[in-house]
């Protein structure tokens, strides 16, 4: 009797062992379905992409000794996918705005600048096309 009091108690493990490689195989696949996505920190391109700049200029003066005059400048450069915005100007009222755009695949781009300075304005473009 002691015979099949044991094959009853082997069955009953390997029906708990088959249950408990089930539960196992499904959290594995889980797992490795997660480590199929694309992790958030590596992103192939940038979302936005901020540049600020600045600077001070200080020139001698030729005509009064020990004199010297300083002029300050700075701008935002805003760049996001394809698009590239810029602004800057300075404290002898010189002032510049871009505006450029262009495909993904880099065959076409086009821009605008628009040049604000003491003595004149500049209205400027271009356009490129690769083919």
């Amino acid at each position: 009797m002691a015979k099949p009091f044991k094959i009853q108690t082997i069955i009953e493990e390997l029906q708990n062992a088959s249950k408990m490689h089930l539960r196992q195989s499904k959290e594995l696949a889980s797992h490795a379905k997660d480590m199929n996505k694309k992790s958030p920190l590596k992103q192939d391109k940038k979302k936005n992409e901020i540049n600020l700049r600045a600077n001070r200029n200080t020139q001698k003066s030729e005509t009064d000794a020990g004199g010297s005059t300083s002029s300050l400048s700075g701008g935002v450069d805003y760049k996001r996918d394809n698009l590239k915005i810029n602004a800057s100007g300075d404290t002898k009222k010189n002032y510049n705005f871009g505006l450029q755009l262009s495909n993904n695949s880099g065959n076409f781009s086009g821009g605008v600048n628009y040049n604000m300075g003491q003595f004149s304005n500049t209205v400027s473009g271009n356009l490129k096309l690769k083919f």
